[in-house]
């Protein structure tokens, strides 16, 4: 969190309220416009709504928190059911092995469309709403929602690492 930061807590006793609260705003919803948050198709909309209620029912005692809430518990269910591929485990070891055998791409084939930032830069990529710790490296992309920088790892090597922008901040590193 940046100092100095605003950020709303809910209460502990005022969750339940609030979940109740949404969970019948969207089960209205559902009912009316669904089949989906925003109409016939899936979007963002769905699947950043969907990472809540994933994790409230993998964590809640009751495991049945929509069963008040029909229509959501069946847009759950087809938002459940859209993953394709089964998901496959890899533990942090893993990831670093993976890193490390990977060969980064060309940064002669760097894309950067920005008025004072050139591929080649040093920046800097930090979370524009929390953390402090920002990841430096080499600017080898920033176009359209998406930035990517090539940094170096001790144990996993040369990498390019890529970020939305939207909830990030991009600058000289100092």
């Amino acid at each position: 969190m940046k100092e100095g930061a605003r950020v709303a807590h809910v209460p502990p006793d005022l969750a339940p309220v609030w979940f109740e609260h949404y969970s019948a705003s969207l089960n209205v919803q559902l009912e009316h416009a669904g089949p989906f948050l925003c109409g016939p198709a899936p979007s963002i909309a769905d699947f950043s709504t969907h990472q809540i209620y994933w994790f409230l029912m993998e964590n809640l005692a009751e495991k049945e928190p929509l069963a008040g809430y029909p229509a959501l518990a069946e847009w759950k269910a087809k938002i459940d059911a859209s993953r394709t591929e089964p998901l496959d485990e890899l533990d942090p070891a893993g990831a670093v092995d993976l890193a490390a055998a990977s060969t980064p791409p060309d940064p002669e084939q760097a894309i950067v469309q920005h008025a004072t930032l050139q591929a080649g830069d040093a920046v800097e990529v930090v979370a524009a709403d929390y953390g402090f710790d920002g990841v430096q490296g080499t600017l080898v992309k920033l176009v359209g929602n998406e930035v990517a920088i090539k940094r170096s790892d001790e144990r996993a090597g040369e990498m390019i690492v890529h970020f939305p922008l939207v909830g990030y901040e991009v600058r000289e590193a100092e």
